[in-house]
């Protein structure tokens, strides 16, 4: 499959990925969402709209985000919205090989509805017992929420985490929070040791 480097021009994006312009971008699970459907249609109109000159720019990903071999130490992961994604893959792999390592999910969603993945990921406590899943919503419009509402924070950690000793930590999600996330573990040794 053809990848796209740090600076592509946009008829070769639209000659590498062809299927990409003969149909809608697929949504991620909620595709009657109108900001779903808005966004995705944005989008394709700002690349169909480049002409041969326009360069398409984008950041390389940062950070390493594959599980730690050492199944002594617990995971983690603090995801954001879409950050999910990259953890998502960690979580299933995990599930499937039936690995040992104790895993921690903080997923945090303004609403309810935001939450992608969270039907599987409520499945997926079923069939792994050593996976532990934290949903939170920071907005006001979801009522009957079985989870936990605010944001993540040190008293959240705390509540599920007391008594792991040397966690590994993985953050994904909009760049606000992960630089909170970041912030909130360096803040405190306690933290790396809860």
């Amino acid at each position: 499959m053809p990848t796209l480097s740090s600076r592509t021009r946009a008829w070769e994006v639209k000659r590498q990925f062809p299927d990409l312009f003969a149909r809608k971008l697929p949504s991620l699970q909620r595709a009657n969402h109108d900001r779903d459907a808005h966004a995705q249609d944005g989008l394709q109109e700002r690349v169909e709209g480049c002409r041969s000159w326009h360069e398409v720019h984008r950041e390389p990903s940062r950070g390493s985000f594959t599980l730690h071999r050492d199944s002594t130490r617990p995971a983690v992961f603090l995801a954001g919205g879409i950050g999910i994604a990259p953890i998502r893959s960690i979580l299933q792999c995990s599930t499937q090989e039936r690995l040992p390592h104790k895993l921690y999910l903080f997923y945090s969603n303004r609403e309810a509805d935001d939450a992608a993945f969270i039907e599987e990921l409520e499945s997926m406590t079923g069939q792994n017992p050593n996976f532990t899943l934290v949903p939170t919503v920071t907005g006001h419009k979801t009522l009957a929420w079985p989870y936990e509402k605010g944001h993540i924070n040190r008293e959240m950690l705390t509540r599920y985490l007391l008594g792991l000793n040397g966690p590994v930590y993985y953050i994904a999600g909009p760049s606000g929070m992960v630089t909170a996330m970041t912030n909130l573990l360096n803040s405190s040794a306690s933290m790396r040791t809860i």
